[in-house]
């Protein structure tokens, strides 16, 4: 099986990675994905705090991470039958292509 994420399905699961790691609400966190020749696909993450704003960096596997497990959680897929390339192009944005193995 073969699946597209668009830039908005991979901040949704970039949310919801951080939401599991730091114990809170995902629309807590607000995702602005990034590309740079050098470093790849990465993530600036603003954690909004009750007394202050938490910052974070993900870098591309921890993007590749959180697809595999926004997939493996939400739409029960084996996490271990899955390999995933991010991709960016100028006319269609952020792109995660997906394919999940037998």
């Amino acid at each position: 099986m073969f699946i597209r994420l668009n830039t908005q399905e991979i901040i949704d699961c970039a949310c919801h990675f951080c939401s599991k790691r730091e114990g809170r609400a995902a629309h807590h966190f607000q995702i602005n994905l990034r590309y740079d020749q050098g470093q790849g696909i990465s993530a600036d993450v603003l954690e909004n705090g009750m007394f202050r704003d938490r910052e974070h960096f993900m870098n591309e596997q921890n993007l590749i991470d959180a697809v595999c497990e926004f997939l493996a959680d939400v739409h029960n897929m084996n996490i271990h039958l899955m390999d995933v390339e991010l991709a960016f192009s100028h006319q269609e944005g952020f792109s995660a292509n997906v394919q999940i193995g037998q």
